[in-house]
């Protein structure tokens, strides 16, 4: 994108005058991209390969240019895979779209649109059936006023999300000359035992060098786009835990991705009446053909579709969302069928399943990353990126030590509470032994970070360089660039 605009953008003086305005707008669309901080994109970039972060910030960009008026456009998350630096040029550009005469309702988690926004809506208090009602409504002051809200007692310190613990660090983990994508032949040393946080701007070559690099040369234990990996050896697992869906299965859910459902299914299958009607443990899967609702094929949901229109969901007429035959349903597990249980939050599970300690540890644990207000038979298609990659991280979690574990933004979707519970699960798996690894733009997790590394000092052509590596302290005292100024900030 910046070097396109710059192409064109020298090209206009040779233009004729009907060629100029053409190449007048596009100019104007490459300008508002680079302002978006999407200026490393190539203009040949398929629309598959963006995240959902830059394909929100390009329709923002096309409302832009198409200077229209008097229309609510309303945006979630904006800011996911940004850097603070690109997080303040976001916000001036909606300010913008706001000054032509237009309202936005905005979706974020982040503190500096929080402070920016003319008007705040907080909904909660908690998550799934907790959440639901407005918690606080108005200006920043008054948010920070008020006693109800969990983001007022956030912005005014009363809730501490970052770490300030730190480990020595003692042994390193050493990628020499990787050249993924726009990495310079860099060397870059990552410390063993530790919570490790990689930065820098979009497009600065975090995602190349821990996924297309790290990950690929430890999962094939041999150097993969560099020249040399230093002390590998020591790992006994590699566990790389990203925002794709964690199932391709679409009628997944995290209570089959987690594998507690078998022993919630062999508890049914256990009861006096499912032995009285010979209903084995496999009865009580919602995909048997012999078992499930034969309307619904056991999704509880039917798709329905419109010429024109997305395809939407309904609940099933002829189960009422329950999944199952009638046969199936009329046993009963302490007064609830395996319908009704897959209905329960991850929450109200957990207190009904609170004498047995293999299906409550699973749901504890969802509790932890913040995901205590999921459904149990909710699909893993409708989860978010963030609720994906947390699922896919306690799926990984082993009772062993020296583990890798490679997490791309975690963070993303997150309240600051629930970063907070993160980093805590983050924490104590590198008190157990094993090394932590996560690109991240979240302030509170760097800060919490044993040692920081950060590419830049730009994106695209100008990125793939190491513009940091050390501690926080370092980062606070000797570091330069993006990341460094947001730390001091």
């Amino acid at each position: 994108v910046s070097d396109g605009e710059k192409f064109f953008s020298a090209s206009l003086a040779e233009c004729e005058q009907r060629e100029s305005v053409i190449v007048e707008q596009i100019v104007d669309y490459l300008l508002l991209l680079k302002r978006m901080g999407l200026g490393y994109l190539t203009l040949d970039r398929e629309t598959p390969s963006l995240s959902g972060g830059e394909v929100r910030r390009i329709r923002l960009v096309n409302q832009l240019a198409g200077k229209l008026c008097g229309v609510t456009l309303v945006v979630d998350e904006p800011t996911i895979g940004l850097h603070q630096k690109d997080v303040s040029a976001l916000i001036k550009l909606l300010d913008d779209i706001k000054e032509q005469g237009n309202t936005l309702v905005i979706v974020e988690h982040d503190r500096s649109f929080w402070k920016s926004a003319d008007h705040i809506i907080e909904l909660g208090p908690g998550g799934g059936e907790e959440g639901g009602r407005v918690t606080a409504s108005g200006s920043l002051s008054e948010i920070l006023q008020s006693s109800a809200s969990s983001t007022g007692r956030y912005l005014r310190n009363e809730i501490t999300v970052s770490d300030n613990r730190k480990r020595p660090v003692n042994s390193f983990l050493e990628v020499v000359g990787a050249s993924a994508n726009n990495l310079k032949e860099i060397d870059v040393k990552i410390p063993k035992n530790a919570l490790v946080a990689i930065t820098g701007v979009s497009g600065s070559g975090k995602t190349s060098l821990i996924f297309q690099v790290l990950a690929e040369s430890l999962k094939r234990n041999r150097p993969v786009s560099c020249q040399k990996l230093i002390g590998a050896q020591e790992f006994s697992a590699i566990q790389i835990v990203d925002q794709s869906p964690p199932s391709a299965a679409h009628n997944s859910t995290a209570a089959t991705y987690l594998s507690f459902f078998d022993e919630i299914r062999t508890l049914f299958s256990k009861t006096d009446l499912a032995k009285k009607k010979k209903l084995t443990k496999s009865c009580f899967a919602y995909l048997n053909k012999a078992s499930q609702c034969g309307h619904c094929k056991g999704m509880g949901r039917v798709k329905v579709s419109l010429d024109f229109l997305a395809d939407f969901f309904v609940t099933c007429e002829q189960c009422s969302g329950m999944r199952y035959m009638e046969d199936v349903l009329s046993v009963e597990l302490n007064g609830l069928s395996i319908g009704q249980v897959l209905e329960l939050t991850v929450k109200e599970a957990s207190a009904f399943f609170a004498s047995n300690k293999k299906i409550k540890s699973s749901l504890q644990r969802l509790e932890r990353v913040g995901l205590g207000y999921l459904k149990l038979g909710q699909p893993l298609s409708t989860l978010s990126g963030g609720e994906n990659q947390r699922l896919k991280l306690l799926a990984g979690l082993t009772s062993g030590s020296k583990v890798c574990y490679l997490l791309d933004e975690p963070t993303t979707g997150l309240h600051p509470i629930d970063v907070k519970r993160l980093l805590s699960l983050l924490q104590e798996l590198v008190d157990d032994g094993n090394t932590v690894i996560v690109i991240e733009h979240d302030l509170d997790v760097i800060e919490s970070a044993d040692w920081v590394v950060d590419l830049g000092p730009e994106g695209g052509p100008n990125g793939g360089r190491v513009n940091f590596s050390g501690t926080l302290e370092r980062l606070r005292r000797e570091g330069t660039g993006y990341t460094a100024s947001a730390i001091n900030r």
